[in-house]
């Protein structure tokens, strides 16, 4: 629904605009919510002078009763006499953290806890370090995998020192998890390199395929626990 609005700019001259909608959810708790604003202004005119507007909501639920703003941008042409802005971004935004089945958090916290890291710089927008992280997660999600595997001790630190890559090509049984792993750890290692092997592939592709590499080992881990504790009788 669109609301006239009056801006305030930075030198406290005004502006009668128009946006289109108000937010319908709260970044903090991301909470459906209905929401009135307790303050407007300009934010400032790009090269094109078009007009961005900053606004002030609070968060109505009890829980939560944050503050945050909400960004529109001109949809509009220039010169008009009310622009027109659209809602754009609201912040600040706390990232949900990722679930992850009970089988994988106990087998690799560590992965988990790196990979929720990679996600919260992924919503901020932290593109270049964040496909770092998920390439360090699926370091420890494939070696905890192997090392879960077996109860040698020796074997285990073999798996510590050995470089990812082969670990997966000589190590990892399981086919699925194999092509899924391997293919992240190409995707992982542009993600670190200078130059990319692979332009047509990027972040979304890195977690798709670290998401059914974690899919694939959840389900062997499930298997094997009913095999173990549901033996023919």
């Amino acid at each position: 629904m669109p609301h006239n609005i009056q801006a305030i700019s930075t030198d406290h001259s005004g502006l009668a605009c128009v946006i289109d909608k108000y937010p319908d959810f709260c970044p903090v708790c991301h909470t459906a919510v209905e929401v009135k604003p307790l303050g407007t202004m300009i934010l400032r005119k790009d090269a094109d002078e078009h007009d961005y507007v900053e606004m002030v909501f609070r968060c109505p639920r009890q829980d939560c009763d944050h503050f945050f703003i909400a960004r529109y941008k001109s949809i509009g042409g220039t010169g008009a006499p009310r622009p027109e802005l659209a809602l754009c971004d609201v912040v600040p935004r706390t990232p949900l953290d990722p679930q992850f089945p009970d089988t994988i958090e106990k087998m690799s916290p560590r992965f988990v806890r790196i990979y929720t890291q990679a996600s919260e710089a992924a919503s901020r927008q932290l593109d270049e370090i964040a496909g770092v992280g998920y390439r360090k997660a699926l370091e420890f999600l494939i070696k905890d995998y192997l090392i879960h595997s077996t109860d040698d001790e020796e074997q285990q630190d073999k798996y510590k020192q050995t470089a990812l890559a082969n670990c997966i090509k000589d190590h990892v049984s399981d086919p699925k998890v194999k092509l899924c792993a391997s293919r992240a750890v190409w995707l992982g290692n542009d993600e670190t390199h200078y130059e990319r092997k692979w332009n047509d592939q990027d972040l979304r592709d890195l977690k798709i395929l670290l998401q059914l590499a974690t899919n694939w080992i959840d389900s062997e881990l499930l298997t094997q626990h009913y095999g173990e504790t549901m033996p023919p009788k």
